[in-house]
This record gives C-alpha cells, structure tokens and sequence, in this order.
C-alpha cells in the first residue's frame, strides 16, 4: 500500500516540528493494519499543534486521502508554510 510508505515519509519529515510521541502513535497504526486511521491521527496532531507543513507534505497527505478513501478535509485544513 503506497498510502502507509508516502505517510511514513512524511512523518519522518515532521519531526522536530512535530513531537516524537505524537509521530511514534500515528504510526503505530501502520504497524496494526490501521492505515486510514494512522493518516487521521497524524493529521488532527498536525491541526491541533498548529504545525505548518509545507506544499508538497499537504499534497502528498491529500493523496493518502484520496487513495484509502477519507475525508479530504483532513489535509485541506493543514496550514503551508514552504519557508
């Protein structure tokens, strides 16, 4: 599934924006099959700590979206910040 490696990569580009135990939890989600809800978790923590992610993290992101078939509005509501 293309979905849990393109959000591992992401993932591993937040850290140090986002806190390790915020990370280490969505992805444990890949880990149990759950990848639809692994991409909600790291999303909401994104949203909730107000973390900006830059273009291409959103874009990537909002393919995840459209590959498991969730809500777009996870990634839509992501603040960008490319500087």
């Amino acid at each position: 599934m293309k979905a849990a490696e393109t959000i591992q990569a992401v993932a591993g580009k937040l850290r140090g924006r986002l806190g390790d135990v915020w990370i280490d939890s969505a992805l444990s989600y890949i880990e149990h099959s759950e990848v639809p809800l692994a991409l909600e978790v790291l999303c909401e923590q994104l949203y909730e700590f107000d973390v900006s992610v830059t273009s291409d993290e959103k874009a990537s992101l909002k393919a995840c979206c459209t590959e498991l078939r969730v809500d777009l509005g996870l990634a839509e509501i992501l603040r960008i910040s490319d500087t």
